[in-house]
């Protein structure tokens, strides 16, 4: 399981102007802000979601049962770091791993924590939770995602904003346009 421990800024919001170009709106229009806020904090979670990426330089945890055998694929990029790698022990007490007892491959996707070389992960306790790992993902600063990935962020905010113009194709109100689908398919994580 992941959670988000540190949220990352705005990829963008409603003063965004190539946002604000893309949906028609004048710089005094100011009234729906509020609105177009929220349709960008889904739009970015749903393109995080789908592409299984982290946009903009944030710290999550990812939550395991157990360390298992060899590598750990982290279902997330880009890492950037691994902040920390806790465990409960036997006795139930929390371990912090240095962070000499682990290494980051991160050469190829999906990337991957192992112990370090000649050591293997330390026995947690058998509870649900047992591992938590703290990691640092992102491109970096909003400048530095992808330029199609940005763009499909602001279609998703036209489609939700003035329904039915960012619809490209037979599709339904429930179904990603396919416009969006295709910018943000070459950056999807697969698993």
């Amino acid at each position: 399981m992941l959670t988000t421990l540190t949220p990352p800024s705005a990829l963008i919001d409603s003063s965004d102007a190539a946002l604000r170009q893309h949906l028609r709106l004048e710089d005094d229009e100011t009234d729906q802000d509020a609105l177009i806020d929220a349709y960008c904090l889904a739009a970015v979670g749903h393109v995080e979601n789908y592409t299984r990426r982290r946009l903009v330089t944030q710290t999550v945890r990812l939550t395991l049962d157990c360390f298992g055998w060899g590598g750990i694929w982290l279902p997330i990029d880009p890492v950037q770091s691994v902040d920390q790698v806790a465990y409960t022990d036997g006795a139930g007490v929390e371990q912090v791993m240095a962070s000499s007892a682990y290494r980051l491959i991160a050469s190829g996707l999906p990337t991957k924590l192992h112990p370090a070389y000649g050591a293997s992960w330390p026995v947690p306790r058998p509870d649900k939770g047992a591992v938590r790992i703290d990691l640092v993902v992102g491109y970096g600063a909003a400048s530095a995602v992808p330029a199609e990935i940005v763009q499909a962020a602001r279609m998703l905010v036209g489609l939700w904003f003035v329904p039915g113009r960012e619809v490209v194709g037979p599709s339904s109100q429930s179904e990603m346009p396919y416009a969006v689908q295709s910018l943000l398919a070459p950056h999807r994580l697969w698993l």
